[in-house]
């Protein structure tokens, strides 16, 4: 088409279109910690990250928390979990919070940033539980997740499990 403006419509359909595509750059946002400090993702550059999008109103965020607490004890030193609370209420957060002090990972309220765009509306997100799992060169591996609760350990042990040698030692 010659029409700018369907050029232009074009164009924003595609970035959104491969914007989400595994082995795409994982897009950076900015959030709040239980402190109210901004963070972002790009903090956890050079690190596997495993991002949870939920909502304490949805009772399948909520079924998934428990199995996140025990991948985060099994692999919380090879991936960081972060799970980002797209509640509209920060109320309802800090509830969630101190009525589960046992989740001790990273968990963030959805806030926008200086640009307008909470965490939510940068990775399109239609509903949640949502996941997401980046590579420790910042890149999408798998989007979206497996939920925890339908086998990303799954991922995980094949990641990190010991690689074995392949020579015999003795005589060849």
């Amino acid at each position: 088409t010659k029409i700018k403006a369907h050029k232009k419509i074009l164009n924003n359909m595609l970035q959104v279109a491969y914007n989400l595509n595994v082995g795409m750059k994982a897009p950076d946002f900015v959030a709040y910690d239980r402190t109210g400090k901004m963070v972002t993702l790009g903090d956890y550059k050079g690190r596997y990250v495993y991002l949870n999008f939920f909502s304490t109103k949805s009772v399948n965020s909520l079924k998934e928390m428990p199995k996140m607490a025990e991948l985060v004890k099994k692999y919380g030193d090879k991936v960081t979990f972060i799970s980002i609370c797209t509640d509209d209420s920060i109320k309802s957060y800090k509830n969630y919070l101190k009525a589960n002090p046992k989740y001790t990972w990273p968990i963030w309220y959805n806030k926008a940033g200086n640009d307008g765009k909470t965490a939510y509306d940068v990775y399109n997100l239609k509903a949640v539980p949502a996941f997401f799992f980046i590579n420790q060169f910042g890149n999408l591996a798998q989007s979206p997740a497996t939920a925890p609760t339908q086998g990303f350990e799954y991922k995980l042990k094949a990641l990190f499990k010991p690689k074995k040698k392949d020579t015999k030692i003795g005589i060849r």
